[in-house]
Parts: C-alpha cells; structure tokens; sequence
C-alpha cells in the first residue's frame, strides 16, 4: 500500500510522527524497561556488521552506545529528520562516524534503504497503522474497508522489513498490542502477568487491529508472499512499555530471511 491512496498522507504522517515525537522526548526515564528489552532482544544477533532501525524517532527505545559496542554500523531511519538528530546528541554520538541518519523517510513508501544484516521495526506499524485508519475513517469509508487499508499497510511493512534483510540476516518487529486505554489493569501489570493474560485478550478482541502478534507470525508462515521467503519465526515473551500515564503491552516478532528468496 501506497500513500497515493491518500494524496494528503505524506504531510499527514510528517505532522503526525513530529508531533508524537516531541510529546515523547523526555520520556527517557520511562522507557527504561522497554529500552533495557529491545538492548537485550537486539544483542543477540551481535556482532554484525550493520543494525537498521526503522521508526528510531528521538531514540528513546534505544541505547546507542551499547549498539554500538556490538555492531560495526547504526542506520537510523525516521520520517522526523530533527527527533533523529536530537536523539544522537541527547546519546552523545552525534560526532560517531558510525551512526547514519536517514531523516524523511515515509515508510509507507517506497524506500531505498541499505540491506542489513538485522533489521528491527522500533514499534513503528502501529503508528502506520494508526495513520491509515485516521485517513481512511476521515474519508468515511466503511469500517470493512478500513480494516482492509491497515491490513495492506501491514503486509507492505512486513514486506519492507524482509526486502532490506540481507540473505540470511533477521528481521525483528516490535510492536505494540494493545493499550491501558481499553485495558486499565495493564498499568499495574508484570510482564509475567501480561505474558500470562495475552491470550485472553486476543481471543476477546482487545488489541490493536492488525497488531496480534500471532496473526503476523501465521502471516509470514502461511502468506503465499512470505512463506518461501522466511523461516525460525518466533514471538517473544511480552513485557510493558509506559509511555506517559499510558501502558503498552508490547512483543516481538522475530525471523529469518532465508536463501529461498532467490529463486522468488
């Protein structure tokens, strides 16, 4: 899916991205645990010689010092080129020759973005997701269609995600999947008891269309589009991610870009 399916969508997704980054920057403190995760998730495809990290925004998800102790180079891409610039001199690694920055990039376009060996998604197609369905029900369109809008734009990320994986490098998608919003307990809640209540929720509904975890790894095992392309799909166990007075219930959805996507 393409965003000229929505002419406005460009400066739309800018507006958008820049104004939840900004509300975001001084959320380092909170994002302690959530940061301490994606650093321990991440260090286990060290070393390597390059990390891609897409929807990297103010970098708070990320500690780039310790990425940088374990891979050669730090490519971070964000629509919002002034959160990207922000967030390395926050980090003190502005000056790190290491570090690339690839601002204005709309990951609901097309994208020349170079291929890595690990590729992670920062929790990025719930905000693309989110964008679509506010463009779409603006429009008036029938909730149906709305839900097929955001389900397009999740394939395309997920496609995203495999293209820019090099030949049997991974690929890691974190994301968000539901919220204290519809969910007030989460905010209390240990990781162990939101890994505990996961699937309750799933099977009432409660999570973010187009966000169940589960219904992406099915996905990319069954989609005839990916199923010859990936393999050692896995999710992790889910933790909390806090976010202001909001909580997040948040997992990863890890795989393989295999050999077989040469004879595709």
């Amino acid at each position: 899916m393409s965003s000229s399916h929505f002419p406005e969508f460009s400066e739309r997704i800018e507006i958008q991205q820049r104004d939840r980054n900004q509300r975001t920057r001084g959320e380092w403190a909170n994002y302690s645990h959530h940061r301490q995760k994606i650093s321990d998730l991440l260090a286990r495809f060290a070393p390597a010689n390059r990390i891609l990290c897409l929807g990297a925004g103010n970098c708070n998800d990320l500690e780039l010092k310790t990425l940088l102790s374990a891979f050669d180079e730090l490519v971070l891409v964000d629509i919002d080129r002034t959160a990207l610039q922000e967030g390395v001199e926050a980090q003190a690694a502005a000056g790190d020759s290491r570090v690339l920055l690839l601002g204005g990039v709309n990951l609901l376009e097309p994208a020349d973005l170079p291929k890595s060996p690990l590729v992670v998604s920062l929790t990025c197609l719930s905000q693309l997701i989110e964008a679509v369905s506010q463009l779409a029900t603006a429009k008036s369109l029938p909730w149906e269609e709305v839900a097929s809008k955001c389900l397009d734009a999740r394939t395309q990320h997920v496609g995203q995600l495999i293209e820019w994986t090099t030949l049997g490098g991974n690929f890691v998608l974190i994301s968000d999947f539901v919220s204290s919003d519809t969910l007030p307990e989460l905010a209390a809640m240990s990781d162990d008891q939101i890994a505990g209540h996961a699937s309750d929720w799933f099977r009432s509904g409660n999570f973010f269309t187009g966000l169940n975890p589960f219904a992406i790894k099915r996905m990319l095992e069954t989609d005839e589009a990916f199923v010859n392309k990936v393999d050692s799909i896995r999710i992790t166990k889910p933790w909390r991610w806090q976010v202001g007075q909001r909580a997040y219930a948040v997992a990863a959805i890890v795989g393989r870009r295999t050999d077989a996507i040469q004879n595709s």
